[in-house]
């Protein structure tokens, strides 16, 4: 007579629950974690643009001894623009009078370069941007009370 193979294949309820379990506890620590990179990459970008405008308003001012109040004046390629104002991988830059302004609403933060140089982060109302700038200017505020200068 044959003997009886165990039949039983497969997971119990139990094991099923564990491993739910334990990929949600993984999940509720990695996202956050994947939001503040992704956000500190967007951040990133913003200075990176706001630096190129810096940098090209103030080859504008030695050549022509005052600054560029159109970005179409300035060398550098950003596509079609013949205003102070230009949108640029989800973000907007701004020519102001004393200073070069971008921000990404998406991320809440802004960062600001002054023509005289200096540099600020600018986080709008979000525990992650307020995060973020204080990290970036390692917890310098300005000031004004409202921006973290570098």
């Amino acid at each position: 007579m044959k003997e009886m193979k165990n039949c039983n294949k497969g997971f119990t309820l139990l094991e099923l629950l564990v491993v739910v379990l334990i990929i949600g506890i993984l999940a509720a620590i990695a996202l956050p974690q994947y939001k503040k990179a992704v956000t500190k990459s967007k951040y990133a970008t913003l200075k990176s643009l706001t630096k190129s405008f810096y940098q090209a308003q103030q080859v504008y001012y030695l050549t022509n001894n005052t600054y560029a109040d159109t970005f179409d004046k300035l060398d550098i390629s950003i596509g079609n623009s013949k205003t102070y104002y230009q949108t640029i991988d989800e973000g907007t830059c701004q020519i102001a009078y004393s200073y070069l302004f971008c921000k990404n609403e998406k991320i809440n933060l802004s960062y600001i370069v002054s023509y005289t140089g200096k540099a600020y982060c600018c986080p709008y109302d979000n525990k992650l941007s307020l995060k973020i700038c204080k990290e970036e200017t390692d917890n310098k505020l300005a000031s004004n009370g409202a921006w973290y200068q570098y």
